[in-house]
């Protein structure tokens, strides 16, 4: 019945590299705050503990859920030219509390033309007009953006992979972003990036690697200060950073590669990593990961969704820590690939939403009050074939207090959340 794997790795952190690595926002004018980060597109907090019946279900906010549809047509949002989108998130980026639209543009472009372009939510709603950050001439890879605060003045910094290194633009008191500035790595390129509290400290850390490259933990000494990397071996794959196992820790997921399993890295009491272990998923190739407890026993559990025709998202069910029951499976569209939770239908529950490439659509699957998800629900959207972590984002990035939906394959597409 158990779906996991034992490997008999030890991922005990050993020290490797040089002194300090810092970070200078030299503008800063908030004083240094120790926050623990959460990766809030991948884990689902509208779970309450309810001592009447010994579990944890999605409470909700006493709202009926909306009515399909719940968004818009798509419609596709003008960049500036020369630029060929490659990666997306949302955040606030400018400081003013709304948030934005971040592209990264000209990864693989042969003339090297590449940046960062940050599209303002104005306090209408509206998108505002494009700002472009040019990074040709660098070493940075802009398939990957990460929205994180790496020197702890409660501001978004940009994080993305570099050659040689970890690439940040702090963000500045004025709302722009300072220049490139590199963390040097193990690693060339750096691979791909994840923020998380590795040594419980409360600090932002980063985790480095994926593919064929070891992984590599930098840990932050002071605001904007990071020691290491330490290094370990593990599997490689698309990097996912979340309490796995509800002992409050960051763990380490790992997944893709074209592979269909998924790797599993408990954080430790004292920091580091346990053995890991494995969850065999079934399908051919894991596309995306989320975390959240789906049958309402305090316990987290993972949503996986594996492409093929037809694909499903998967269920595996954490029965005990770190020991997850063979996955079960939602049928779902043609070629799932990027995964979010976020409370769309307005009920207070976070809800699923799946990015079917080249089928022109978004699937959505409704949080129930058991904690189980509803059937998809399909919307129109883009053609989308270009495949990434980072190629959809889900945000309110109208003001309006719903989240919308986003996704990149050179061009800028926007499924806004439809109003009744």
């Amino acid at each position: 019945m158990i779906a996991t794997r034992a490997v008999a790795v030890a991922l005990v952190l050993a020290g490797c590299g040089g002194g300090p690595s810092r970070v200078v926002d030299a503008g800063r004018d908030a004083p240094p705050k120790d926050a623990s980060s959460s990766d809030a597109a991948s884990k689902d907090a509208s779970s309450t503990a309810d001592a009447t019946d010994g579990g944890c279900t999605p409470q909700g906010n006493g709202q009926a859920p909306q009515a399909a549809p719940l968004f818009d047509s798509p419609v596709t949002v003008t960049l500036p030219a020369d630029t060929n989108a490659d990666a997306v998130a949302i955040g606030d980026v400018t400081g003013d509390g709304r948030a934005d639209i971040v592209v990264a543009f000209g990864y693989g472009d042969p003339s090297g033309h590449t940046g960062l372009i940050v599209i303002p939510q104005e306090a209408s709603g509206a998108l505002g007009a494009p700002i472009v950050y040019d990074l040709s001439g660098t070493a940075a890879l802009v398939d990957e953006i990460i929205l994180v605060d790496v020197d702890d003045d409660q501001r978004l910094d940009v994080v993305l992979p570099v050659v040689g290194g970890v690439g940040v633009m702090l963000q500045l008191p004025s709302g722009a972003l300072a220049p490139l500035a590199t963390i040097p790595s193990i690693t060339t390129p750096a691979g791909l990036i994840g923020p998380g509290d590795f040594n419980a400290d409360g600090r932002t850390d980063l985790v480095v690697g994926g593919g064929e490259m070891p992984l590599g933990v930098y840990l932050q000494t002071a605001p904007g200060t990071y020691s290491g990397p330490r290094n370990f071996e593990a599997p490689g794959g698309m990097l996912l950073v979340g309490d796995v196992d509800g002992d409050g820790r960051d763990d380490l997921v790992a997944y893709g590669l074209g592979q269909g399993w998924i790797t599993l890295l408990p954080q430790l009491p004292g920091g580091g990593f346990a053995p890991f272990s494995q969850i065999y998923t079934g399908g051919v190739a894991v596309n995306g990961v989320v975390i959240a407890d789906v049958n309402g026993d305090c316990q987290p559990d993972l949503l996986f969704s594996v492409s093929g025709n037809p694909g499903y998202v998967g269920v595996a069910l954490q029965t005990s820590a770190d020991t997850f029951a063979a996955p079960t499976t939602l049928a779902s569209y043609d070629l799932g690939e990027n995964l979010a939770l976020a409370d769309v239908d307005g009920d207070g529950r976070a809800d699923l939403v799946v990015l079917h490439l080249g089928y022109q659509a978004i699937g959505v699957y409704r949080r129930l009050a058991s904690g189980a998800f509803d059937a998809e629900e399909l919307y129109p959207f883009a053609f989308i074939q270009n495949s990434g972590q980072f190629i959809m984002a889900v945000g309110d990035i109208d003001g309006d207090g719903r989240p919308d939906v986003v996704a990149v394959d050179g061009d800028l597409t926007v499924a806004y959340h439809h109003h009744p």
